[in-house]
């Protein structure tokens, strides 16, 4: 099968080494060999399940054919005991065509089973590779978005005058607090024309009081 012929391959594969490869432009890197994991992937998947009848026709073949050859020393060994040499050489003339036939399905169904071990490393490495990748993937993402994210602030701190995204928040910071400082202040200033204008009364009715009712008429 296809992807079996790359078995070493795929084992030998050094996951670290592609993180690596392109460092101008890890992301297009990785992205491009995600690509391949997954695409092994979905063969290693394909694969194993065609194999995995073949493997269960082999593996039932092989046992069935054992208890062939153990019903054959069974026979053999009545034929013995009843001195029916004739029949030991029937039996015996069958256990080895049985055993011969044994030894080939022996092969195929050891072949069959090697071939869904391999099947099975490859999807864990390849399961494992993916995992590896996605993480750094995302975790080189997270990263070009934040320059980005600083890329814009600088961009609009340059318009605004300042040097950095420093600067403009110490500015933003100050002008706050200018805002601030002003607000109270006039706060204060309203307050005390309101206590100038409540003593201004309180003298005027005092005055009043003490000097009497002013004639009007």
């Amino acid at each position: 099968m296809g992807i079996l012929r790359r078995f070493k391959d795929i084992m030998a594969s050094n996951v670290n080494a592609v993180i690596h490869r392109d460092e101008k432009n890890p992301e297009k890197a990785i992205e491009k060999y995600l690509a391949q994991l997954r695409s092994d992937l979905g063969q290693v998947k394909a694969e194993a399940a065609a194999l995995q009848a073949e493997y269960n026709r082999a593996e039932r073949a092989f046992f069935d054919n054992q208890s062939e050859a153990d019903k054959m020393k069974r026979y053999i060994a009545k034929a013995q005991e009843n001195n029916d040499m004739s029949s030991v050489r029937i039996y015996e003339n069958k256990l080895a065509a049985i055993e011969t036939e044994g030894t080939r399905l022996n092969e195929k169904y050891a072949s069959a089973k090697q071939d869904m071990d391999n099947l099975k490393a490859m999807n864990e490495k390849l399961s494992t590779d993916a995992a590896t990748l996605e993480g750094k993937l995302s975790e080189i993402k997270a990263k070009i978005s934040a320059a980005e994210s600083v890329q814009s602030m600088n961009k609009i701190a340059n318009k605004a005058g300042a040097a950095d995204t420093n600067e403009m928040f110490n500015r933003m910071n100050e002008q706050a607090d200018y805002m601030m400082d002003r607000a109270n202040a006039m706060a204060e200033l309203d307050v005390s024309q309101e206590q100038r204008e409540l003593a201004d009364l309180e003298e005027l009715e005092s005055k009043y009081d003490n000097d009497g009712p002013i004639d009007l008429f």
